[in-house]
């Protein structure tokens, strides 16, 4: 009898010690398991997710530590919200800035360009061929800084108000054409020989932003390429998926941009390197420009450099 009552404490001791390790096991796992699912809503965004524990033990202390962990980012979030916001403000601002300041070079500059072409024709007497030359040297200054100014007056527009299109039927090859005459002296005086391929002679677009976009490719081609080289612009179709796509390139022969960079040259204001600006004149504006427009046609724009060819794409969809 006294085995057998000792055999039957025993077991009533084993079957109390496994009832409470059971009962202790489930309160563990259930306060880890509230834990744990509080922890997954905060990482898909919940910040005002609070754990209630009330248990006066270890548990609730994690509780309050994942509460004040919790809080501390709600904080740090709310910092980051009113910084975004007051670098959008100064943003805007510092566009607006760019726009008005633009606008109030180029009114006297307009009337300096007026005032070289005035002496020019010589309605103020005639002129000897210094002052002739002088004169030239004047007005190339003048509109190349007209150029500047009128790329920040363009940055600041699209910022501000966005891009308006018009679409319409463009004759491309004429629209390059007259952009290649209008960059002839530049084009004589480096040497430069430029090679055409019209595969696709039409498209449908913003005429006056697509003047603007060539006109920067080129202009930027120009001014990186080595003397005595091959300017090659090419235009043709391309279907992808039943969607025909314009397709537009400009190779040149200069120094190859590294690879890491070939998406930064489209930013405002990058320049390659310190010394690109001091070298070539501008101010890094052109390829943002012509970045926005193809964008905003739903195209996309990019380049690819290698062993001192560089080829900037656009491509623009034309319908089905």
């Amino acid at each position: 009898n006294v085995v057998k009552g000792s055999i039957a404490m025993g077991l009533s001791m084993l079957l109390l010690s496994v009832v409470l390790a059971v009962i202790a096991s489930n309160r563990i796992t259930g306060h880890l398991a509230v834990v744990s699912k509080a922890a997954k809503e905060i990482a898909e965004g919940d910040f005002g997710k609070v754990i209630t524990i009330k248990t006066g033990d270890e548990f609730e202390d994690l509780a309050n530590a994942f509460n004040f962990m919790t809080e501390k980012i709600r904080g740090n979030i709310r910092e980051l919200n009113n910084l975004i916001e007051e670098l959008k403000k100064r943003d805007i601002q510092k566009t607006q800035f760019l726009a008005n300041i633009s606008h109030e070079l180029r009114t006297p500059l307009t009337a300096s360009i007026g005032y070289v072409d005035y002496m020019e024709k010589e309605k103020m007497g005639s002129l000897n061929p210094d002052q002739k030359h002088s004169l030239e040297i004047i007005r190339r200054n003048l509109e190349r800084l007209n150029k500047e100014i009128h790329s920040l007056l363009l940055v600041s527009k699209y910022t501000l108000e966005g891009i308006k299109l018009n679409p319409e039927k463009i004759d491309i090859s004429e629209l390059i054409e007259n952009i290649i005459k209008n960059f002839t002296p530049e084009v004589t005086l480096k040497g430069l020989v430029i090679k055409k391929s019209f595969a696709q002679k039409t498209l449908t677009g913003d005429k006056d932003n697509i003047r603007t976009v060539v006109e920067n490719l080129m202009g930027n081609s120009i001014k990186f390429s080595a003397p005595a080289t091959v300017i090659t612009i090419a235009t043709d179709i391309e279907n992808k998926e039943n969607q025909k796509y314009f397709k537009f390139k400009i190779s040149n022969y200069g120094a190859t941009i590294p690879e890491d960079q070939l998406r930064k040259i489209f930013e405002p204001f990058y320049q390659v390197d310190a010394t690109t600006s001091r070298k070539y004149g501008g101010i890094g504006l052109g390829l943002s420009i012509a970045q926005n427009i193809i964008e905003a046609h739903q195209g996309k724009i990019w380049a690819e450099s290698k062993d001192g060819l560089t080829t900037f794409y656009f491509f623009i969809p034309q319908g089905g």
